[in-house]
């Protein structure tokens, strides 16, 4: 080899040796899809008790959650009496974090403690929703809740009647106790449980869950970790042509009804949800308006869970998304059917909370829309 060709390969190993760190670096960062991975980190006014060099500052390596798999990231931290607020920032800077609700940009979230704590915290980048443990406590990984029947082959999570072999596993990406699971189940009729871990043990219901499924469907799947009731979003009941108007129900003040609650920025997402009664409606919708350029618009709301509502009884629970675009005051309305029957749900005699069911015509409940960026003069 010449000496001139010999320089160059010395020169390219060296290349190659400093350049190492930083490919490596880069790898940790990308995930078994070839797509970058997002940096999560809890920040607030306590990072400098955690070892951080100040508080508020996203781009700490101090307080980065740890990635636990299925965009759910956990920080765990123990933290003196005081009153405390943090929110979630993604990548190291501001430019996308969370707050109350998951909000995008949305209010810190306050953390008051009485006494030294040890606090967890939980956040879902699929959702944005963020708790912590005065509030939440999440099944632990050995229980995880899994399916277990004879559908487990039918929809490729294992063997019959096989909680080790089941692939079928329920997560919580809302923390609200409700865990789920969603496939394609195909025709046929079958029997499951929910079992909490991977043997025989704990599983729900005392009887077998029954599935008859009249054609090939995706069906989302519910364990209720604090009444360990489990149900799906699938019925094959026909109509009675008749909506029950007494188990329609939205609370305006109700994060679990409107999240969030209140006045909203200009393209915030606004999640609307309506309580009906089990297997009740066959569609429902949303009717927005906004007052101020005279538009409407319905956005079709589809079945997200069945839940005991306590003065309600069994509810199916309707759900759908708005995105303001424009500031202004808008009115909404849920139109709902059972067939050919029709029912609205909207204000009541008082502004804000609950409504009331009518046949037709129902009041608009209101939403105040924002601009964010308009700065009031004082003075």
């Amino acid at each position: 080899m010449s000496k001139k060709n010999f320089r160059g390969l010395a020169v390219l190993l060296v290349i190659i040796l400093f350049l190492q760190p930083f490919i490596q670096t880069f790898a940790l960062h990308v995930n078994a899809e070839g797509k970058q991975e997002r940096t999560v980190t809890l920040v607030g006014n306590f990072q400098d008790e955690l070892g951080g060099e100040q508080d508020w500052d996203p781009a700490s390596t101090v307080t980065i959650m740890k990635h636990d798999g299925n965009q759910f990231y956990s920080y765990s931290a123990t933290l003196p009496a005081g009153d405390y607020e943090y929110k979630i920032a993604i990548n190291g800077s501001w430019d996308e974090n969370y707050g109350t609700f998951g909000v995008l940009n949305g209010e810190n979230i306050k953390l008051n403690l009485t006494q030294e704590t040890t606090v967890h915290f939980y956040y879902h980048d699929g959702t944005h929703s963020v708790t912590d443990s005065r509030y939440y406590t999440p099944i632990l990984e050995e229980k995880r809740p899994r399916i277990a029947g004879s559908l487990q082959p039918f929809i490729q999570a294992g063997d019959e009647w096989s909680p080790d072999t089941s692939t079928a596993l329920f997560y919580d990406d809302n923390f609200d106790g409700i865990y789920t699971y969603t496939t394609i189940v195909p025709k046929g009729n079958y029997e499951y449980k929910v079992v909490l871990g991977n043997q025989w043990g704990e599983e729900y219901p005392n009887q077998n869950a029954q599935l008859n499924v009249l054609q090939d469907t995706e069906i989302t799947f519910y364990f209720d970790a604090k009444s360990k009731k489990v149900s799906t979003n699938y019925s094959t009941n026909e109509s009675d042509q008749k909506v029950e108007k007494e188990k329609l129900y939205h609370n305006t003040w109700e994060k679990a009804y409107r999240n969030p609650f209140g006045a909203i920025p200009v393209g915030e997402e606004v999640r609307l949800r309506l309580a009906a009664g089990k297997n009740d409606l066959t569609r429902a919708s949303v009717e927005i308006k906004n007052y101020q350029t005279g538009t409407s618009k319905v956005i079709t709301l589809t079945k997200k869970a069945t839940i005991q509502e306590e003065t309600l009884g069994e509810v199916d629970i309707w759900e759908g998304d708005f995105t303001p675009k424009e500031k202004g005051v808008y009115g909404y309305k849920f139109i709902v059917a059972d067939g050919e029957s029709v029912a609205e749900y909207g204000e009541d005699s008082e502004q804000g909370g609950t409504g009331k069911a009518v046949d037709q015509n129902a009041e608009l409940f209101q939403l105040t829309v924002f601009d964010p960026n308009l700065k009031h003069r004082i003075g």
